[in-house]
C-alpha cells in the first residue's frame, strides 16, 4: 500500500493536469455552447481524451510495477 502510494500520486496529478487540459479546448466550449449537460460533456467528451495519454503512463509504468525497482 505505501509503495503504491507514489504511483497513485502521479497517476491522479497526471489524470486532473490532463483533463483541465482537455476542458480548454475549443471543442469543449462548443459542446457546452451546443447545450450538453456538463456531466456529458466531461465524461464523454474530455475524460475519453483524457485517457489517451494516461493510459501511455500506465503502460510504461506497469513494467516497473511488476518488476520492481
Amino acid at each position: 500500500m505505501t509503495l503504491s502510494a507514489f504511483y497513485m500520486a502521479r497517476l491522479i496529478r497526471l489524470v486532473r493536469s490532463s483533463l483541465l487540459e482537455e476542458l480548454r479546448q475549443e471543442y469543449i466550449t462548443t459542446a457546452r455552447s451546443k447545450g450538453l449537460r456538463q456531466k456529458r460533456v466531461v465524461f464523454v467528451h474530455a475524460f475519453r481524451n483524457t485517457l489517451i495519454p494516461v493510459m501511455a503512463f500506465v503502460t510504461l509504468d506497469l513494467s516497473f510495477w511488476w518488476g520492481g525497482p
